[in-house]
């Protein structure tokens, strides 16, 4: 049976009623949503008590409720384990003798999922029971309690014990972050291309704060704006005609160039502004990210959503970092293009002089070979003639030379680099040469 307390919590003596602990049955399981639910929104940690003792279940409920926790309990291990996978828990606190499953097989169960095992169990026993509450220790719960409760104790150990997994938590949370910031940025520099690095730090920015839309836009003279990356299913892309876009055209001001920005519909500037910032028409949450290299704003990131949300600064934290990481992406990519685009400017030019040193070359070949036609009687003519036509093939042979290592340059340059998922890219790009 499951049972939810949902008692405001108020000072009370021993020998109050119990009436205004409120236990509901199974069949009211909503309850036990809600309290789960209840204890994500509002950050109180969420508290299971396991005890197949209906009036132990609910002492121990009115004193963790009188210390401002929520509470849910159970009276049977194979119900304490569907409640644990369902919903998330801070701390259970469990009974070690109970019929059926113990509270040793719920533990065992427990430490044997990679889901559960991070959760603290603290034990609850009498003195009797201190062997199979010393052999639980040795199984992995992290304390134990015993009967009957003394709440100064209570309160001190499960403090405690929330206090350990909230550090452990917030451990967890800066790993998975950092690990999540690294692959973005390895991602973000494995490219040459301006698009793709838009559209992997768009990608990684979206899924990371949960938002549905947005786009990144290159900054360029005189501050118009080139869209590299657009993301989301409910897009008014209307504004798309006209490229390149003026900050004005999507709702942004100078000052979202410089510094991060997370806007509301509420706020004032949004409710005065002839055009909202982004995507979405019924957008109300908007998070504005400048893409700066050495002060100078290259790109700009907007995301957005529907929902009214406040401001997360964990959020804006990780997509700061990860502009960092997309500047110096883009910087480089920037000046490939450039350096990709000159070469391509040199190359067209070589070609051009080749064409022409081929042309005249092919020209002197064919005056000599008149001049020898019409026949000559001096040999020293004839001896020029000759030289003449070994000198334009030779010429012709050198511009032949030349073409083949403009040609060959951008294959020595990806033989000696040794960076093959670049090369790739560049070839995707044209190339070197």
């Amino acid at each position: 049976m499951t049972r939810v307390s949902t008692v405001i919590p108020t000072p009370m003596g021993e020998q109050e009623s119990w009436g205004k602990i409120v236990s509901m049955s199974k069949k009211a399981e909503q309850g036990s949503d809600s309290a789960a639910k209840n204890a994500a929104v509002t950050g109180m940690a969420n508290v299971l008590v396991v005890d197949d003792n209906q009036l132990n279940c609910d002492l121990l409920s009115r004193h963790l409720i009188s210390l401002g926790y929520l509470v849910v309990t159970s009276d049977s291990g194979a119900r304490a384990l569907e409640l644990l996978n369902e919903h998330r828990f801070d701390l259970v606190l469990l009974d070690v003798d109970m019929p059926g499953l113990t509270g040793a097989d719920v533990l065992r169960l427990m430490k044997a999922s990679d889901t559960l095992c991070d959760i603290p169990v603290t034990m609850i026993g009498a003195d009797e029971e201190m062997d199979e509450i010393i052999r639980c220790v040795e199984l992995g719960a992290a304390d134990y309690l015993l009967k009957p409760f003394k709440t100064a104790l209570l309160r001190t150990r499960i403090n405690a014990l929330l206090e350990q997994k909230s550090l452990l938590n917030s451990a967890i949370a800066a790993r998975d972050e950092l690990l999540e910031l690294h692959r973005a940025a390895r991602d973000v520099n494995s490219t040459l291309r301006i698009e793709r690095i838009a559209e992997i730090m768009l990608q990684r920015s979206l899924a990371h704060a949960n938002m549905p839309a947005g786009f990144v836009a290159q900054v360029q003279e005189g501050r118009r704006l080139v869209l590299n990356a657009l993301q989301g299913e409910r897009v008014d892309a209307s504004f798309l005609q006209g490229l390149p876009l003026t900050l004005h055209q999507l709702g942004l001001e100078s000052c979202d160039l410089q510094q991060p920005r997370w806007l509301t519909s509420r706020d004032e500037r949004i409710q005065e502004a002839e055009h909202r910032p982004g995507l979405l028409e019924n957008a109300n949450t908007w998070v504005i990210i400048p893409i700066q290299h050495e002060g100078m704003t290259l790109a700009v990131m907007v995301l957005e959503d529907v929902d009214l949300r406040r401001c997360d600064g964990d959020c804006v934290a990780f997509f700061t970092r990860l502009a960092e990481h997309a500047a110096n992406a883009l910087w480089n990519a920037r000046l490939y293009a450039s350096v990709n685009a000159q070469t391509q400017k040199q190359k067209q030019g070589v070609h051009e002089i080749v064409r022409e040193l081929k042309l005249m070359s092919t020209t002197i070949k064919e005056h000599a070979s008149t001049l020898d036609t019409q026949g000559t009687s001096h040999d020293a003519t004839k001896v020029t003639l000759d030289e003449i036509r070994s000198d334009a093939n030779f010429l012709f042979s050198l511009t032949d030379l030349l073409t083949s290592n403009l040609n060959g340059s951008a294959e020595r340059l990806s033989t000696n680099n040794g960076h093959g998922t670049v090369d790739r890219e560049l070839a995707n790009v044209g190339g070197v040469f």
